[in-house]
């Protein structure tokens, strides 16, 4: 116990000193809130870095601070852009535009539907819904300081089959609430965001903003076109063990190229505290981890690396995660299958101005995620940390269509899905079995391809209505040899959104 106090001390005394030193720095930029990163604005700067805009913004990463968006597009002048690039700019102006306020509040509703409990189109589950959700928050910015708090109500939350019961004695939850210090070239967070560590339009596969948003404390810095992020985590307890996530990202961005090297450490333990050693922001550089003499916490370290090239009308990017290497060889055993993730994307912009042309391919391991003890389990009140799921592989082809109406996008699109009977929620299992196991598909592996159509319409920046509609085709389904299934499966969701703000800063 006097162990967690002097940690929590150590803590608190880092967050005071970080604070005097914001108070007497003389060269700084203003305080900047997150733009949350299910924030419809992403999507339409994807598609901006894709055709060589905003290159001083890092496409390996969400979320981004508001005050970076609005430098990027005061370099763009919508009058002087081609269709549909201009539409994309004056819908984010008129989002991040205008005169900047001190304070201020925001109020979302909306409702999602799907004949799916699992929002998976992929690997539908259930009987499906509809489940209507609201958000209501308020912000500040002020000198150095940035702080947000929202409440969520989503009835979803009672429904998702990966999710395990939260306690919400009032029905709602807090998500994107923190409090950002900052000066020029650094800042610190405490609080909780939802954060992605990969490629534009996917999840991470170590670091996603697939769960809900865990608190933590989170250090960045920027030096040129050099940036480190770095954070800590308090996760949900299982059986008895306190779990923690520490990761550390450092990244190079150009106008054309941008490279991130990651890890991550998941710790537990009966007694375990926040780890001094794992707040280090450089810590990535050493690639180093030891457990303090008598300390009996387990530890599952990850390691990733992202990268993002665009020229003229292509784009290429990928992920690789290693999650273990068995380095050991043990007799009578072969040596144990290597825990990993990848994933690699090409797209297409200069074919015609109103089409996007894109492929995707991407493999997760039979064992990646998992761990022979429930504390080490790479995820959150059930959701992944990265990926949601393993031991499968996909391809993916798409075609973004943007026609003469604005705010519409259609998206026509193939998958093919080989699903094995992997799944980390489940504990490992004994070492004999594991090492004689195959690295990819274990058991029969389903078989899904899906043809379906896509949509966004967004008429305004307050209103968007998406959707993915589409038949799967599913063979061994239930990983039953011979067996075959055929699904239409649909998701729906509409959304409303309302800024308020104070007076001018």
């Amino acid at each position: 116990m006097a162990n967690h106090s002097l940690r929590c001390s150590a803590l608190a005394a880092a967050l005071l000193a970080f604070a005097g030193a914001v108070g007497t720095a003389q060269e700084s930029e203003r305080g900047s809130r997150f733009v949350e990163s299910g924030h419809w604005a992403y999507e339409y700067l994807a598609r901006l870095r894709a055709r060589g805009y905003l290159g001083e913004l890092d496409p390996l990463l969400r979320p981004h601070h508001r005050a970076d968006i609005v430098r990027a597009l005061s370099a763009l002048d919508p009058d002087t852009l081609p269709r549909p690039v201009a539409e994309w700019v004056k819908v984010l102006r008129s989002e991040f535009g205008g005169e900047e306020r001190a304070w201020g509040a925001v109020v979302m509703a909306g409702s999602r539907a799907a004949n799916t409990d699992r929002l998976d189109p992929l690997r539908p589950l259930g009987e499906g819904g509809v489940w209507p959700n609201a958000t209501a928050g308020a912000w500040f910015e002020g000198g150095h300081v940035a702080a947000e708090s929202r409440v969520l109500g989503d009835l979803y939350l009672d429904h998702d089959p990966e999710l395990r019961p939260l306690r919400r004695p009032l029905g709602v939850l807090a998500e994107h609430s923190y409090l950002s210090l900052s000066v020029a070239f650094a800042g610190v967070t405490l609080g909780r965001v939802a954060r992605n560590w990969g490629p534009p339009g996917a999840r991470g596969l170590m670091i996603s903003d697939g769960p809900l948003a865990y608190p933590q404390l989170g250090f960045e810095g920027r030096f040129g076109r050099f940036a480190i992020q770095a954070f800590t985590a308090e996760l949900d307890s299982l059986q008895g063990a306190r779990r923690y996530l520490a990761a550390q990202r450092l990244a190079y961005t150009a106008s054309h190229f941008a490279i991130a090297v990651a890890n991550a450490v998941m710790y537990s333990g009966p007694d375990v505290a926040p780890s001094l050693q794992l707040l280090n922001p450089v810590a990535i550089l050493a690639f180093e981890r030891e457990n303090p003499p008598g300390d009996d916490r387990a530890q599952n370290y990850m390691l990733s690396v992202q990268a993002w090239y665009q020229r003229g009308g292509l784009v290429l990017h990928g992920e690789a995660l290693l999650d273990d290497v068995d380095l050991n060889t043990i007799p009578g055993y072969s040596r144990a299958p290597t825990r990993y993730g990848f994933n690699a994307g090409a797209r297409l912009t200069s074919l015609v101005p109103w089409l996007e042309v894109a492929a995707e391919y991407q493999q997760v391991s039979s064992f990646a995620y998992r761990a022979y003890g429930a504390g080490d389990r790479y995820d959150y009140l059930g959701r992944g940390l990265g990926e949601s799921f393993a031991d499968y592989d996909q391809w993916s082809f798409t075609a973004d269509l943007f026609p003469p109406v604005r705010g519409l996008t259609l998206t026509p699109a193939f998958v093919a899905l080989r699903q094995g009977e992997g799944d980390f929620r489940v504990a490992m299992p004994s070492d004999s079995v594991f090492r004689l196991s195959p690295n990819l598909l274990l058991g029969v592996a389903e078989l899904t391809y899906r043809v379906g159509l896509r949509g966004r319409y967004q008429p305004t920046r307050n209103l968007w209505f998406s959707w993915d509609v589409g038949h799967n085709v599913v063979r061994d389904a239930g990983h039953l040899p011979g067996g075959r299934r055929s699904d239409f499966v649909a998701l729906g969701e509409a959304g409303l959104r309302f800024d308020f703000g104070g007076h001018p800063r």
